[in-house]
């Protein structure tokens, strides 16, 4: 397992999913390192296995605020030396065995971002329900706001 590189799901209160996810994980084909962050008020600790990092954080900002406290090391807990990260919400799930496989070979490309493809309609806009960068590209990442708060702020990063 490379522990450089980073598979992170973050989560608010969607215990099913996370269980879903876990149990697509463990028929993966495991080349990272997988990170549970839990925004929500309950402890899931019980239910997330021990080479399994998670972590819990104050639902700020919602997605793209937790991304950002990544981006700018500032999340208790979460291992800062990681080279690759493939950033991921609950409810986008692996269809194939080795899907981070993809988003590495982009990156390996010399590519600073790959992102999920979900319309064939090209629109200056990227979904943060699957998107990989390096850490050298995380220290770039621009937000509207610090820290991102609102929704609002969450679309004016994502466009």
């Amino acid at each position: 397992m490379g522990n450089n590189n980073l598979v992170v799901i973050v989560v608010y209160n969607r215990l099913e999913n996370i269980k879903k996810w876990l149990h697509c994980w463990e028929q993966c084909v495991q080349d990272s390192r997988l990170v549970i962050i839990h925004t929500g008020e309950e402890d899931w600790s019980t239910f997330i296995p021990d080479q399994v990092l998670y972590l819990k954080r104050k639902n700020r900002g919602f997605d793209i605020g937790c991304l950002q406290d990544v981006c700018l090391e500032r999340l208790e807990g979460f291992p800062d030396n990681w080279e690759k990260m493939l950033w991921m919400t609950d409810d986008t799930f692996p269809m194939q065995k080795d899907f981070t496989t993809p988003f590495w070979r982009v990156l390996k490309e010399g590519y600073d971002i790959a992102a999920m493809k979900i319309s064939p309609f090209v629109q200056r806009h990227i979904r943060t329900t699957g998107i990989a960068f390096t850490k050298e590209t995380s220290k770039k990442i621009k937000f509207p706001k610090d820290p991102v708060i609102t929704k609002q702020e969450c679309f004016q990063f994502e466009h």
